[in-house]
């Protein structure tokens, strides 16, 4: 009798055994499916600030600083990487040939530092009685350090509206 509760006994330690060998398994599997989570999320993340590093984000306000004739066109770099070749254009024409720019020059900068390291910034003096109309359209493009020239933007403006 002692032989078959001994048997029984065995049989009941091998069971839990493979039970737990198999538990121990999931658990290994589980554990190695979050561990590659979690690290194709942290290359993910890394890849994020790597791309926003190289990144120029430009931005524009125009302001009325004296008269009200004329109006400033004021483009800052506030991303993290240099821009470069910078275009601006206005009714998709160069701003340095458009008639309601006043020629000072700065509407040929090519290439914009971040502006919380150098405070450069690209001023472009308008005039709308230079022109036939006050509403424009503005379009930038420009390169930055991913390589790409998709950096861009446009937005429709009206000079003889209130700022």
């Amino acid at each position: 009798m002692l032989e078959i509760l001994a048997f029984f006994l065995a049989l009941i330690a091998l069971v839990l055994a493979a039970w737990a060998w198999q538990l121990s398994r999931r658990t290994s599997q589980r554990l190695d499916k979050l561990l590659k989570r979690r690290a194709t999320r942290r290359h993910a993340r890394q890849e994020r600030l790597t791309v926003s590093a190289l990144r120029a984000e430009l931005r524009y306000r125009l302001r009325q600083p004296t008269a009200r004739a004329s109006y400033l066109l004021v483009i800052r770099n506030m991303g993290e990487h240099a821009a470069e070749q910078i275009e601006v254009l206005i009714d998709d024409m160069p701003a340095r040939k458009h008639p309601l720019v006043v020629r000072d020059g700065s509407a040929t900068v090519t290439r914009l530092a971040p502006y919380t390291q150098s405070g450069n910034e690209i001023r472009l003096r308008l005039s709308p009685a230079n022109a036939l109309t006050s509403s424009f359209r503005l379009k930038v493009h420009w390169m930055d350090g991913t390589g790409k020239r998709a950096n861009a933007w446009s937005v429709d403006l009206d000079s003889t509206s209130d700022l």
